[in-house]
């Protein structure tokens, strides 16, 4: 059975994407960055987006809090639905009551997030002001309360972003993201250029956090490895529309899409030792020269006729998996003959 735009999000969504197009013009060829994206985020998970670059990734997030119209940007179609509204139908002061006090966002890189001119404290404080009303004093307190949360030591405060460490940033970032206490965190590859272990206690504090405050997470990443950690459930995204979602179980055991198990397979890891590492030929396509049909189907090994004629639906697999492919679960079987 397909997923369609008609059915109603269950009691325990927070937040709705239903058939949404996100266009760029570009000359005599607009690029299509999201081509019919629908996804659940439900309260209290860790929804796990990945994809390699260009797939349209930080896209979805910025058009979640409408940060990227304008500037040759078309919503074309679809809806973001959160508390019964369609956020992409807010403009001015509607949209800016919820950007950053029930829907917060840490972005990928905090150095050209975080305002050069103003300290940490400075940061939260203004945040705290807009939102909340909060006069100095206590906000001064709900700043110092913030930095415990995120395991920074409270000198942090008087800090401008040049000043910490990378992750020391991300952290403040996060302090700063979670200061109104969001329902919803967007998440941008917050753990990139990152060495291992600060990756991992980022991962360990926004689980932290999911579970101490409710947050409901949509977790972007292009590294499986890392998604694979933190997510509950995962949607692969490529060219600009979602290829399969499933449990996070369920997709590393039994991935349906042949791209999302050629993925699995090019990630070194210990069960790869001694093994040669899969590589998926050529790229994602150029927005603006998406393939007919399958928009993968000139990278997948076992592509056939229909493939490059026809456009898959993302279908029901099983209870929480679905994929959009003609052959799922099929790539093994057919490379093994």
């Amino acid at each position: 059975m397909g997923l369609t735009t008609e059915q109603a999000c269950e009691p325990s969504c927070v937040l709705r994407l239903r058939d949404l197009e996100v266009r760029f013009k570009s000359g005599a060829h607009p690029a299509e960055a999201l081509r019919g994206i629908n996804l659940d985020l439900r309260h209290g998970e860790v929804h796990g987006l990945v994809g390699e670059s260009g797939a349209g990734k930080s896209v979805l997030l910025h058009t979640v809090l409408n940060l990227n119209r304008g500037a040759g940007t078309v919503i074309t179609n679809g809806e973001v639905q959160y508390d019964g509204r369609n956020l992409l139908a807010l403009f001015g002061p509607e949209i800016r009551r919820i950007r950053g006090a029930q829907i917060a966002i840490v972005f990928q890189e905090p150095t050209k997030h975080l305002n050069p001119g103003l300290t940490i404290e400075e940061h939260i404080l203004d945040l705290l002001r807009y939102h909340l009303g909060i006069t100095r004093r206590p906000a001064a307190a709900r700043a110092a309360e913030l930095l415990e949360l995120v395991e920074l030591p409270r000198r942090v405060l008087r800090n401008y972003a040049f000043e910490l460490s990378g992750g020391m940033q991300q952290r403040a970032m996060i302090a700063i993201a979670i200061a109104c206490n969001p329902r919803v965190l967007l998440a941008d590859e917050p753990t990139t250029a990152l060495d291992v272990t600060v990756q991992r206690q980022i991962l360990d504090l926004l689980l932290r956090l999911r579970t101490e405050l409710g947050l409901s997470v949509l977790f972007v990443s292009h590294d499986l490895g890392v998604v694979h950690e933190i997510a509950d459930r995962i949607s692969v995204l490529y060219a600009g529309k979602i290829i399969e979602t499933a449990v996070d179980v369920d997709l590393f055991r039994a991935p349906l899409h042949p791209y999302t198990e050629l993925l699995l397979e090019s990630v070194p890891s210990a069960a790869m030792r001694g093994r040669e590492l899969k590589v998926i030929p050529g790229a994602v396509p150029d927005a603006t020269a998406v393939p007919v049909g399958c928009s993968f189907h000139p990278r997948c090994p076992i592509a056939a006729e229909r493939c490059s004629a026809e456009v898959p639906e993302l279908i029901q697999q099983g209870q929480q998996h679905a994929a959009a492919c003609f052959y799922p679960g099929e790539l093994g079987a057919r490379l093994a003959r």
